[in-house]
């Protein structure tokens, strides 16, 4: 293993989380108001796609808490 793959790994932990928080800034100000105005399918619609990309952010933050928590004991390990 290489000095610097605990470095790296930690990176991209932080990336995802990084990641995750500006998706979840950007949603924050969606909403479904135009959508229910023009027809009850097309707010359903955009209700069900707004979850989705809800859930996939919340995925993208639970993944760059191991990844960073793996790079901690990839260093640890790595000590000399």
């Amino acid at each position: 293993m290489s000095e610097s793959t605990p470095v790296y790994v930690g990176l991209v932990g932080a990336a995802l989380m990084v990641l995750s928080s500006t998706l979840a800034y950007n949603l924050s100000g969606e909403d479904c108001e135009d959508e229910f105005e023009s027809s009850l399918e097309d707010y359903a619609d955009c209700t069900e796609k707004l979850a989705d990309n809800q859930r996939f952010v919340s995925f993208l933050d639970s993944l760059g808490y191991p990844i960073l928590l793996f790079s901690l004991v990839l260093a640890i390990m790595g000590r000399k």
